[in-house]
């Protein structure tokens, strides 16, 4: 047996595994999960063998960078990544879905396309006219289940059937939720802060 053999079967691994990225939401999560504990020196090992492999693997690159772009806050490496892996197309594109009250409150359901099947979700319960009872941010999620025009089973969602809705329908429930919410003078679930710029145009409006 070759000694080199060893090595090559490890570095056959670490390809299949690369390229799963492309397809598999769990491969991606736990790729950016175990990539988002490294110290820095180590993210940077880490994007210098993408550097070397991506090129030769049959997946798009932004498969194997997007997902640690997505945990990645320094500036400089997330610069080096957006280089690597190009211009996303369809990015920032959303899509909404809303169901009806069931259980005392309103299902929405945002999905914003990230790349290829992937999206990121957000999913809150609102009560009708009222506050915004939860918010959950799925940074990471399979988008085939979410086609257009389809009506979506809510039992993952909170209940119900949702039916897509024209995006601007979602965020005034959503925005109008989140004016009474200030209102009452009740804090906002924290991952709100990270979508505040869905509803600032509703917000001023209903302020005044």
């Amino acid at each position: 047996m070759s000694p080199i053999e060893p090595q090559e079967r490890a570095l056959g691994a670490w390809r299949v595994w690369l390229e799963a990225l492309a397809s598999d939401v769990e491969a991606a999560l736990a790729a950016a999960f175990t990539y988002v504990d490294l110290p820095r020196d180590v993210r940077k090992v880490w994007l210098d063998a993408l550097d070397a492999d991506v090129p030769t693997l049959g997946v798009p690159a932004v498969a194997v960078y997007a997902p640690l772009l997505a945990v990645e806050e320094d500036e400089e490496l997330r610069l080096r990544m957006q280089h690597a892996m190009g211009p996303l197309s369809g990015r920032s594109s959303w899509r909404a879905w809303l169901g009806e009250p069931s259980g005392g409150a309103i299902t929405a359901l945002l999905v914003r396309t990230l790349y290829l099947d992937f999206v990121e979700l957000l999913i809150c319960r609102v009560v009708p006219d009222g506050e915004l009872l939860s918010a959950t941010h799925e940074p990471l999620s399979d988008g085939r289940r979410f086609k257009e025009g389809a009506s979506i089973d809510g039992a993952p969602f909170g209940g119900g059937t949702l039916r897509q809705v024209p995006m601007e329908d979602a965020v005034e429930v959503l925005a109008h939720a989140v004016v009474a919410q200030r209102r009452q003078g009740r804090p906002l679930p924290e991952v709100m802060a990270r979508f505040s710029y869905l509803f600032t145009p509703i917000y001023a409006g209903s302020a005044r």
